[in-house]
């Protein structure tokens, strides 16, 4: 989950990314039967002690109509495959994942100056 986690903050360049236990396991573990959505959120709260639900203004955990970044793929009349960053609408009480609480110190920086160099259209690779 943490390599996952940090490949989409790396390919969308976000500073937040909102996630329920359920899309954690249909965007990274759909596969695998056995992680549920219970064992997902005891992973998140051990790996991630500093992550925690959205909450509202007042404090309060609710729920959050939020956009999850995903790349779809499409074909062009031309046979050509296409794949372009989207973003697929939910709503739930997410974990509010931040990059800065995601990555150690030194990836944290190197994201930064990722992020900052993709801007500008120029990046390191």
């Amino acid at each position: 989950m943490e390599h996952n986690l940090k490949d989409m903050f790396y390919q969308f360049g976000h500073e937040e990314i909102f996630l329920t236990p359920a899309d954690i396991k249909e965007l990274f573990f759909s596969k695998i039967s056995r992680f549920d959505t219970d064992y997902i959120s005891k992973s998140v709260e051990t790996r991630y002690p500093t992550i925690d639900r959205y909450r509202n203004s007042e404090g309060r955990q609710t729920t959050k109509r939020y956009k999850i970044p995903i790349f779809t793929q499409t074909i062009n009349e031309d046979g050509e495959e296409i794949l372009k960053a989207t973003f697929k609408p939910a709503i739930g009480r997410p974990y509010v994942f931040k990059a800065k609480e995601v990555f150690s110190e030194s990836e944290y920086s190197d994201y930064n100056l990722i992020s900052i160099q993709s801007e500008g259209n120029t990046l390191p690779f």
